[in-house]
């Protein structure tokens, strides 16, 4: 009570409010919150979830889903496209522009030399 009637006045500091009230809420209600429901809960409900239903989920239904269809599409049509597609371009796309500079550097060399032996 006495600390309470000297912050009505405004003469206690910031860090003395901090000290008691803050702290005293911590040391008691929070702790003992978390000491017996929340971790219960945690223990017991979550896990309970975790353990049977969740796992059967990831077991059967997920793999199954990633055995077939996932790595069949992957095997044939994404290797496909990358192999055919990509690389096509990669292949024609690089060359020509290769192929384009070379031609361009060629010809402004020859045209620079046919200057000076005209």
């Amino acid at each position: 009570m006495k600390v309470t009637k000297v912050v009505k006045r405004g003469r206690v500091p910031i860090a003395l409010l901090f000290e008691i009230h803050v702290f005293e809420l911590l040391k008691f209600p929070v702790f003992e919150l978390f000491e017996v429901p929340v971790f219960e809960l945690l223990e017991f409900h979550v896990f309970k979830l975790l353990e049977i239903p969740l796992v059967e989920l990831l077991e059967f239904h997920v793999f199954e889903l990633f055995e077939v269809p996932m790595f069949e599409l992957l095997e044939f049509p994404m290797f496909k496209l990358l192999k055919f597609s990509a690389f096509k371009l990669l292949e024609f796309l690089v060359f020509e522009l290769f192929e384009i500079l070379v031609f361009s550097c060629t010809s402004f060399i020859y045209s620079s030399c046919s200057r000076f032996y005209v």
